[in-house]
C-alpha cells in the first residue's frame, strides 16, 4: 500500500511540473519574419494594431503589447541572425563618375538638364529643419505657405497608425509630434511629386517602395551617426533620405533587355541603363546645388561593399560607411523597398571604425523605436496621398 501511495506521488509531482514547464514555455516571437517590407498601401495589417506615442515612449493600444517595439524582441539576433547576403560575385565591380561612358554621361545630363530646380520655399523648409534649433513658427509659416501639404500633415499625424488621444488641429504641434525629421521626409516626398515626370500607376508604386525605405535608411542613418560616431545626426538623416535618389530617375533613361542573374542590382542597372543609381544620384545632387558632403554620400554610399577604404575620399569616408551601414541595417530589418538584395560590407571597414561586424548592439530599443516613428509616419502619409 505504501508503495502505491509512493508512486501516486511521484505521478502527481510530475504532471505537476510538466504543467509549469509548459506554462512557462512561449514560441518564439517572430515579428520580424512576418512584418511585410511594403510600404505602397500604406495600410495596417488586420492582426496588429499601431501603437500610441506617449510621453515615454510607446504604450499598447487596448491592453496589447505593440510586438514592433516590444522589448521582448529587441534581440539582434532575431532581426540579424537569418540574414542573407547576395553573392557578390568575382571581380564584379559598379563604375565609378569618372568612369562613365561619355555617350552616357551626355544623355544622362540632358536629362537631368531637363529636371526642375527644387522650389526655394521647399529647399528653405529643408535647410530649417536640418536644425533642430529651428524657429518652430518660422516653419510652420512655410508649411503654410501650401494649404494641400499642411492638410495632409495634419491628415498624418491624426491617422489610426498613431492613434492620439485627442485630434491634433495645430500645424505646430503636428510637427513637432512627427519630428523634424520625419517631416522632412514628407517635404522631400512632395518635391519628389512636383518635380519628376509624369509617370504611370506601376512607376508611381515603385516610386513610393523606394521613398518608404528611403525614409527608413535616414532613421537608421541619423541614429547610427549620432550615437556610434558622433556625427550629426540631422545631416546623415538628410544624407540618408536621399541616398537612392538615383533609382527615381533611372527610368527616365533609355534601357535595354534587363539581366536576370544573382549579381548585384547595382551591376545590373548598369547593364540595363548603363548607368548605376549612385552616379545618377550624385549628378542630380549635384543639379540642384546640393552640399558636397550629400552628393558624395550618394556617389559613394555603396562603395563599402565593393572597395576598401581609400576609395573614397577622406573628409567622407565615414559618413559614407554609415549610410552603407544604414542601408544594410534597414533591409535586415525588413525595410527594402524594391531591392530586396542585401550587399555585404567588407570586413575592412569594420575593422577600422572598431565596429562589429556581426553588427550585435546596433540595433537598440532606441533605434526601434525611432525607425517604427519613421515607418508609421510614411504608411500614414501614403494614405492621403
Amino acid at each position: 500500500m505504501k508503495i502505491i501511495i509512493f508512486l501516486a506521488l511521484i505521478v502527481v509531482a510530475f504532471i505537476v511540473l510538466l504543467f509549469a514547464f509548459k506554462k512557462k514555455e512561449k514560441p518564439q516571437d517572430d515579428t520580424y519574419t512576418k512584418r511585410s517590407s511594403d510600404l505602397t498601401t500604406g495600410k495596417p495589417k488586420s492582426e496588429t494594431r499601431p501603437s500610441q506615442p506617449t510621453a515615454s515612449g510607446y504604450k499598447s493600444i487596448e491592453g496589447q503589447t505593440p510586438k514592433i517595439i516590444s522589448t521582448k524582441v529587441i534581440d539582434p539576433k532575431i532581426i540579424l541572425g537569418n540574414i542573407e547576403y547576395v553573392e557578390m560575385g568575382k571581380n564584379i565591380y559598379p563604375s565609378r563618375v569618372e568612369q562613365i561612358d561619355e555617350d552616357v554621361r551626355k544623355n544622362l545630363e540632358s536629362k537631368i538638364g531637363l529636371i526642375p530646380q527644387i522650389p526655394s520655399n521647399s529647399m528653405r523648409l529643408m535647410n530649417l529643419l536640418l536644425n533642430p534649433e529651428s524657429n518652430l513658427k518660422e516653419i510652420v509659416s512655410l508649411v503654410g505657405t501650401h494649404p494641400v501639404f499642411s492638410a495632409k500633415i495634419l491628415q498624418t499625424v491624426n491617422s489610426v497608425y498613431f492613434s492620439l488621444p485627442e485630434k491634433i488641429t495645430s500645424i505646430g504641434r503636428a510637427i513637432t509630434l512627427l519630428g523634424y525629421n520625419n517631416v522632412r521626409a514628407l517635404v522631400f516626398h512632395e518635391t519628389l511629386h512636383n518635380t519628376m515626370q509624369k509617370q504611370g500607376e506601376s512607376d508611381a508604386e515603385r516610386h513610393l517602395k523606394i521613398w518608404g525605405h528611403s525614409a527608413m535608411v535616414s532613421a537608421c542613418a541619423g541614429f547610427i551617426g549620432k550615437h556610434l560616431f558622433s556625427l550629426s545626426e540631422y545631416d546623415l538623416a538628410t544624407s540618408g533620405l536621399l541616398h537612392d535618389i538615383g533609382k527615381f530617375y533611372l527610368i527616365n533613361i533609355e534601357d535595354s533587355i534587363e539581366i536576370v542573374s544573382d549579381i548585384p542590382n547595382l551591376i545590373k542597372e548598369e547593364h540595363r541603363y548603363g548607368i548605376n543609381h549612385c552616379v545618377a544620384g550624385a549628378y542630380i545632387a549635384s543639379h540642384w546645388r546640393l552640399p558636397e558632403l550629400i552628393v558624395k554620400g550618394i556617389e559613394y554610399h555603396h562603395n563599402p561593399c565593393f572597395f576598401p577604404p581609400h576609395s573614397i575620399p577622406e573628409g567622407y569616408l565615414k559618413q559614407c560607411f554609415v549610410l552603407c551601414l544604414a542601408d544594410l541595417v534597414a533591409k535586415a530589418m525588413g525595410y527594402s523597398g524594391e531591392d530586396k538584395q542585401i550587399m555585404p560590407i567588407l570586413p575592412e571597414y569594420f575593422e577600422m571604425f572598431g565596429i562589429d561586424k556581426n553588427l550585435e548592439g546596433i540595433i537598440t530599443t532606441e533605434l526601434l523605436k525611432n525607425v517604427e516613428k519613421a515607418r508609421m509616419t510614411v504608411a500614414s502619409y501614403i494614405d492621403t496621398v
